[in-house]
């Protein structure tokens, strides 16, 4: 959300946006992420997924940008080792 809905241009524009984060997850129905192999280890992308999916668990959808992944449309089902590895030790807390 940071990237791509808040205004970057100023520190108050910024800070405005931040500040809305909470109301923009509420009103939402659906979310989708794209996600890295840094997203879930930046505790402002974590955040946002942990509070839309508190209300909503099942109108998250993650898309990944590291190619290949378990979401390339010509890789097999199984998840590499990385995958089940960051899957296996990834926490919120």
């Amino acid at each position: 959300i940071d990237k791509l809905c808040i205004d970057q241009t100023t520190a108050d524009s910024k800070a405005a946006g931040v500040a809305s984060v909470a109301v923009v997850l509420e009103r939402s129905t659906r979310m989708v992420a794209l996600l890295s192999a840094s997203y879930l280890q930046r505790l402002w992308c974590v955040y946002e997924l942990a509070l839309f999916t508190r209300d909503k668990p099942d109108g998250l959808l993650l898309l990944s940008l590291d190619w290949p992944s378990s979401l390339h449309p010509f890789k097999r089902a199984q998840l590499t080792h990385e995958e089940r590895e960051l899957l296996s030790t990834f926490s919120c807390r």
